[in-house]
Formats: structure tokens, sequence, C-alpha cells
């Protein structure tokens, strides 16, 4: 009797350690970029608001010949304009709250970032040039 204690009371602390461990994963939030030289580009978040603390955002380029990046900036409106240089075509990106940057991702690739965002508005948004004019930017939310 006193050996199944024993091992219920095991199994219960390794039950709660394993819960634990699955609260500190990251949540997954899957990004798609589209789009070619001259055509509409897209930067397209699944889920679009998701809750605070580490989030591992998975980036696709589902491009057939356009290399892309997504960077996440924090904002106050995502619908305002940001400070772009017209001759770079190009967000002058030394003027953003930039938290984190997955650069060069080839047409096919799959390239992933972990951070740690607090409550607040986002802009996710590729910064290749041209790009950013073309469409490629997304309101991201981040909640309590």
């Amino acid at each position: 009797m006193h050996n199944r204690i024993l091992a219920a009371v095991v199994l219960l602390a390794e039950m709660s350690a394993g819960s634990a461990v699955a609260a500190d994963r990251p949540v997954s939030v899957s990004v798609v970029l589209t789009g070619e030289e001259g055509e509409t580009m897209t930067l397209k978040p699944d889920p679009g608001a998701v809750k605070a603390g580490r989030i591992t955002f998975r980036v696709q380029n589902a491009a057939k010949t356009e290399r892309h990046e997504m960077i996440i900036a924090r904002v106050n409106d995502p619908n305002a304009p940001l400070p772009y240089d017209a001759a770079k075509h190009r967000v002058i990106e030394n003027k953003l709250q930039a938290l984190g940057e997955v650069s060069g991702i080839k047409p096919g690739e799959t390239k992933s970032l972990t951070v740690t965002l607090k409550p607040g508005k986002y802009l996710l948004l590729c910064n290749v040039g041209g790009h950013y004019e073309a469409g490629m930017a997304s309101p991201f939310e981040v909640v309590e």
C-alpha cells in the first residue's frame, strides 16, 4: 500500500512538472510571405493576435523567385506610415522599435524566430527594397 501511495505521488509530481514545461513552450505563429516583383506582395500571420510571452514565428517564403524577410516592430498605430526612404524604397530601420528579424529567406524556405513580446501593437513587415510599399506589412497584436 505504501509503495502505491509513493508511486501516485511521484506520478503527480511528474505530471505537474510536465505541465509547467508545456506552459513555458512558445506560442507558434505561422507567417506566409508571397509575391514576385511587379505583383501584389503579402505578409500574412496566422493567428493575427496571441497572448504575451514567448512566441515562435515560423516564416515561410511562398514566392517562386523573390527573397523576403520579416521584421517585428512595436508601433503605436499599425496603420500609421513608417519612416521611409523613398530613394531606397525601404523603411528606415534605425527609426523603428524593431524587436527581431528573419532575413534572407530564399524562395520555398522557412525560417523561425522566437521572441518574448509584451502586450501591445506590432507591425510585421518585409523591408527588402520595394516590398513594404508593395503591401508586405501586417498588423499583429499581443494581448495579456
